[in-house]
């Protein structure tokens, strides 16, 4: 072979190569094989944990400490504080012999969701009892602690619960702007540290996620805390310090939990029908303590950190929830909500209803969007007993109908025609005329979503993306279920199989994350699992055993990190108004606020769950 040609060959090699990291950084989800994670597992500083399919080992920390050691550690620590009170003589401690190295560790006490006290140890790293050392030092400092609403009293020993941080493995980083650091730092995993000369302060991992600080307020409160200007970390004069995190929680009777971003990881293993409906249960009661109290609608948004509701609101989600507690009503088989969905729907029709020669449209705020309809549609098919209800479906559904176009498609603007929203509007329009086919057998229903078909198909294929999918897939599996058309099916399995392959995490380096869709996984991934639940049934239907294979997988894993997302009795402990939170649907594990919708995509997912028994 010509030595230009060898040349030629290793630089198209060389090249491919480059395409190929640099399509992968910008792709968004980061998808590894088998063999890719378990190499990253075992080279990587992060606790070990068993990621495989799902199944994760509960014991994360086992490379720290034993079971027992954890109960001793907490044990020992409620004994000490209850001491100090009492005789101010701490007892010794016995932790069984731990051998492992730390850098700091702290001991926080928390009481009714607020923290009463945070503190470190300070003994010498050298010391033949250091760990015993640090926990009574911590104590002690701990009793003394004023920062957080005055010292604690003997009052309130009782109620306290508690965690322990142990940090490892300092490891300076170089970044100095936040993109650069988020580089570095994995929120909720890492605990960090900022110094400058003499000044110096910790925040613990869990931090950012109980304060729900992104990266850039947690590093300018982290500044402010050791006495620096907002902006310290961005200074080449500040030395900035990352560690790796042992975290659990535990109670008087030495119970203790595994905390993994101040949350509990859920193993796939553990999950079946029961916990799924137990899932969904907590869920229908956020809604139902998250109603207004003098509208009797729906909250749009609630702020857990800060015990507050947002002063934003988005109509089209809010009767999109509305649509859901109908739905989780009659799955429930209850009608406890039955008010807040007449509430609501009375105030958009009396507020908003407007009637035209082609029907009845909903234009709320001066816009007319076509997604009203669909959702008041489909709540009204779920809400047998409001008042008008046949009259107000027709012209619901008539003026939608109204919005197609010769070729197919739906205008997503009853005044101003165009399809802005196309992505969501059309498929939430498609989806309530299919349900309203179902609920009155009126064929020209079904014509038209079948008219609509090539047009967005066509469409997608043109411009693929995520938010078109769910929708679309819930559409077509009722129309497959009529006529069994294979050509609804095949376009079902190709924008799943599409969604799956290059946006959910099948294996990750973080197992919170397994199951997600996209490199930060979030409640988008619960109106994936929507479809994918649907594209499962469809393939079970189509006899399609591959497919049905693929989706029954995919279905499992999102139903998993759905599960995850959701605040429940075991991990809200670390806020004010725990009762409030519980029940909600996080925003993604990084962002704890719940809107309306987050808890409509997620139960609904977990009810398909439930019917199509995916556990």
């Amino acid at each position: 072979m010509k030595k230009e040609t060898i040349i030629f060959l290793l630089s198209a090699v060389v090249l491919l190569s480059l395409a190929n990291i640099f399509l992968r950084s910008k792709a968004g989800p980061v998808l590894y094989s088998e063999e890719e994670t378990g190499n990253i597992l075992e080279s990587s500083d992060w606790p070990k944990t068993e990621v495989n399919d799902g199944r994760i080992a509960q014991n994360q920390y086992s490379f720290a400490f034993t079971a027992d050691q954890k109960k001793a550690m907490v044990l020992y620590a409620y004994s000490a504080i209850d001491d100090y009170f009492k005789t101010g003589i701490l007892k010794p401690a016995d932790f069984g012999g731990i051998g492992f190295e730390y850098e700091k560790v702290f001991i926080t006490f928390i009481n009714g969701g607020k923290v009463r006290c945070c503190q470190s140890g300070t003994a010498d790293p050298d010391s033949e009892n250091r760990l015993e050392d640090d926990f009574k030092t911590a104590v002690v400092k701990c009793a003394n602690d004023e920062r957080f609403g005055g010292k604690l009293t003997k009052e309130e020993l009782p109620g306290l619960s508690m965690t322990v941080d142990f940090l490892y493995n300092e490891q300076p980083v170089s970044g100095r702007s936040v993109s650069e650091l988020g580089k570095e730092i994995e929120l909720g995993l890492n605990a960090i540290k900022v110094q400058q000369d003499k000044k110096a302060a910790f925040f613990k991992a869990s931090v950012p996620i109980e304060k729900n600080y992104d990266l850039q307020r947690t590093f300018s409160r982290l500044c402010a805390k050791a006495k620096l200007d907002d902006d310290c970390y961005s200074r080449d004069k500040t030395e900035i310090f990352k560690y790796d995190s042992v975290n659990f929680k535990g109670d008087r009777s030495g119970t203790v939990a595994d905390l993994y971003r101040s949350n509990i990881l859920i193993d796939e293993k553990s999950i079946d029908k029961e916990r799924i409906l137990k899932s969904i249960n907590l869920g229908y009661e956020w809604f139902l303590r998250n109603t207004n109290e003098k509208t009797n609608i729906p909250e749009y948004m609630y702020l857990p950190s800060s015990d507050k509701y947002d002063d934003s609101i988005n109509h089209i989600r809010i009767l999109a929830a509305t649509w859901a507690v109908a739905e989780i009503m009659d799955f429930l088989e209850t009608d406890s909500m039955e008010s807040s969905v007449r509430a609501t729907l009375d105030h958009y029709f009396n507020k908003y209803k407007k009637e035209d020669s082609k029907g009845t449209y909903l234009s709320v705020e001066g816009e007319p969007k076509i997604a009203y309809n669909a959702f008041a549609l489909m709540a009204l098919i779920k809400y047998e007993d409001y008042p008008d209800r046949e009259k107000l479906m027709d012209g619901l559904a008539r003026r939608i109908l109204a919005q197609q176009q010769k070729d197919g498609r739906l205008l997503t603007d009853f005044e101003k025609g165009g399809e802005a929203g196309i992505d969501f509007y059309a498929g939430e329009s498609l989806l309530a005329l299919t349900k309203y086919y179902y609920e009155t057998g009126d064929k020209k229903y079904y014509d038209a979503v079948a008219k609509a078909f090539p047009y967005y198909s066509d469409y997608w294929r043109g411009h693929k993306n995520t938010a078109f999918v769910p929708w679309q897939t819930q559409t077509y599996y009722l129309m497959y279920q009529k006529t069994n058309n294979q050509k609804w099916a095949d376009f079902v399995f190709e924008m799943n199989d599409w969604l799956i392959d290059n946006y959910q995490q099948l294996q990750s380096t973080y197992p919170d994350y397994l199951g997600g869709f996209k490199r930060v996984p979030g409640n988008s991934s619960s109106a994936y699992a929507e479809g994918i639940s649907d594209a499962y049934a469809m393939a079970k239907l189509a006899k399609d055993e591959e497919h049905e294979k693929k989706f029954l997988k995919s279905a499992r894993l999102v139903a998993r990190f759905v599960m995850q997302a959701q605040l429940t009795n075991e991990n809200s402990f670390y806020y004010q108004n725990a009762k409030k939170a519980t029940g909600g649907f996080r925003i993604s594990l990084l962002d704890n606020k719940i809107r309306c919708d987050n808890n409509q995509h997620a139960v609904l997912s977990l009810i398909k769950a439930f019917h199509y028994g995916i556990y």
